[in-house]
């Protein structure tokens, strides 16, 4: 059971989706309490209830907001697409519930001597607080277990596809005599060798790793570099592909294509060596290696 929750889980990193979904559930927040008005809010007059259940819609608004653009600046590390789990998911978005609770329990309170609801204490605000946790606690978990064991099932089989798809033409066959330099910043770590040799390219802070073959033997060599330095070097072979920001890959060198809920991942022919690929490049690198 706790391996369920170990299961790789796709970041969501597009700033319209996080805006559009701030701001929808902080609307859905606001015309739910409109509707039901709850702890005693219908004996205030309509139009002081109403400026008055916005305030709670605002602040999940602005709660979801510095949840999803600030806190993963902070945390960078904790929040890549290599690291992030179905039980991150959980955990991060319980805090978010519990911080929105928090801080539209705080503007209750402070409501107070505006809005006389006799209900609406302070101990009863903590009680619905943590109800509303408990009770999300299990739908959430739920929700979440459900979007992952579908989008690995959906990916797991788009995989296959492509993997019998899979065109395993050699880009490189005329190239087998074919030295290829990869510079360094400096200029005096530079790594040359046989351009059929490289396997993938690496970013690793301000070094690059270059994994390459070697008498059929998996090898790799790290120097200062960049990846755009790398494309740039090796820009005039189309066998060479940017399939993540992190990784450059020799499309001759695939073996197959598996998947999980985060995309797809390219399994080489050196099998120990397996590399992501970005959500918003799949398409494209469906039609580079099915062609």
């Amino acid at each position: 059971m706790i391996g369920i929750f170990r299961q790789p889980y796709p970041v969501q990193n597009e700033p319209k989706v996080k805006i559009f979904t701030s701001l929808g559930i902080g609307l859905f927040v606001f015309v739910l309490l409109s509707i039901f008005r709850p702890l005693g809010l219908n004996n205030l007059p309509f139009g002081h209830a109403l400026s008055f259940l916005l305030g709670y819609g605002i602040i999940t608004t602005l709660c979801l907001t510095i949840n999803f653009f600030l806190v993963p600046k902070f945390f960078y590390n904790s929040f890549s697409e290599e690291k992030w789990t179905v039980g991150k998911e959980i955990v991060f978005i319980l805090w978010i519930i519990f911080m929105i609770g928090v801080a539209n329990s705080i503007y209750s309170v402070v409501n107070l001597s505006l809005f006389t609801v006799a209900s609406l204490s302070y101990k009863t605000l903590l009680f619905f607080q943590f109800a509303a946790l408990a009770v999300a606690a299990l739908v959430i978990t739920i929700l979440v277990l459900l979007k992952n064991l579908r989008l690995t099932k959906k990916n797991i089989q788009l995989a296959l596809e492509i993997s019998d798809n899979l065109n395993h033409k050699q880009r490189l066959s005329g190239k087998k005599d074919e030295m290829i330099t990869i510079e360094s910043e400096n200029k005096k770590d530079n790594f040359t060798t046989n351009i059929i040799n490289i396997i993938a390219i690496s970013a690793s802070d301000n070094y690059i790793e270059i994994n390459y073959e070697e008498n059929d033997v998996l090898k790799k060599k790290l120097i200062r570099s960049s990846l755009k330095i790398a494309r740039d070097n090796l820009k005039s072979y189309t066998a060479f592909y940017r399939c993540h920001r992190k990784w450059i890959v020799n499309l001759d060198h695939i073996r197959n294509v598996t998947g999980n809920s985060q995309g797809y991942k390219l399994i080489m022919k050196q099998e120990e060596l397996i590399i992501p690929v970005s959500r918003n490049l799949n398409k494209e690198l469906i039609l580079r290696i099915s062609r």
